[in-house]
Order: C-alpha cells, then structure tokens, then sequence
C-alpha cells in the first residue's frame, strides 16, 4: 500500500494542550508537516508548543476559544494569511462533565454542546471557504 506523504502539508490540530490533541501535534511535525495548534488553555498550549520544533516557520501556536466564532475565524486568518491555507483540519478539542445529564447546569450543557458539536462543521467550513477559488462558470 502507497502511503501518501505529509511533508510541507499544513495542519491545523484544535485541543492540542494535551491528550491526543497533543499526540496528534508531536506525531505531525516529526512527519515533517507545517503544524499549528490551537487550544483555550494558553498555558498548556504553550507546554506542547515547547515540545515541537523551535521553528516559527513551521509552527504556530494560537490560543483560542473556539466556541467564539470571532476566535475561529481569527485561527484560520492567521494560517491563510502565513502559510496560503490548510491541507488538514483535526478537531480534537472536546468537552465533558461528570454526573447525571438531569443534574447539568443548562450553560454546562451549552459549552458541551457548542465544544463538542456546534464548532465541528463551522471550523470545517472556515477550512472549506480558505481553499474555495473564484467559482467556475
């Protein structure tokens, strides 16, 4: 089996401050790929950025809230203005709570919610329209 190759190909990976977010990172950039990473928890972003190539070329790290429309769309500026586009989106950010889902606070239900549906197909549009051409006729 041919396997494709992911050298120079520019990934955006959400949640990438820990868990497979980060894994996902860390695995992309020893294959060679232009990595940016986003994550809400400047913090911990700033841990899995201190773990890839020192390269600022091939490395950005954006603190966002991507519950935040504004956030995600200021993300994918950076990546189109700097690199030209993505050729991969991970969505790896997600959220979760402990308890019965009769005991949610509706606001804790909404992040969930938003985190772990709502901001997957409008990430993936923003991705979509950064690509899109002049339509053809």
């Amino acid at each position: 089996m041919n396997k494709r190759s992911l050298q120079g190909k520019r990934v955006l990976i959400t949640g990438a401050g820990g868990g497979i977010g980060r894994a996902l990172a860390l695995s992309a950039a020893k294959r060679g790929m232009r990595v940016a990473i986003t994550d809400v928890a400047s913090d911990r972003l700033g841990e899995t950025r201190a773990a890839l190539p020192a390269n600022d070329k091939d490395v950005k790290a954006i603190t966002a809230d991507l519950t935040d429309q504004g956030a995600r769309q200021r993300a994918i500026d950076v990546i189109e203005s700097e690199w030209g586009g993505l050729d991969v989106l991970v969505n790896a950010a997600g959220a979760g709570a402990f308890g019965s889902f009769l005991d949610l606070e509706p606001d804790s239900l909404r992040r969930i919610m938003e985190i772990n549906f709502f901001r997957l197909p409008s990430c993936a549009v923003l991705h979509y329209l950064s690509c899109v051409t002049e339509p053809t006729p």
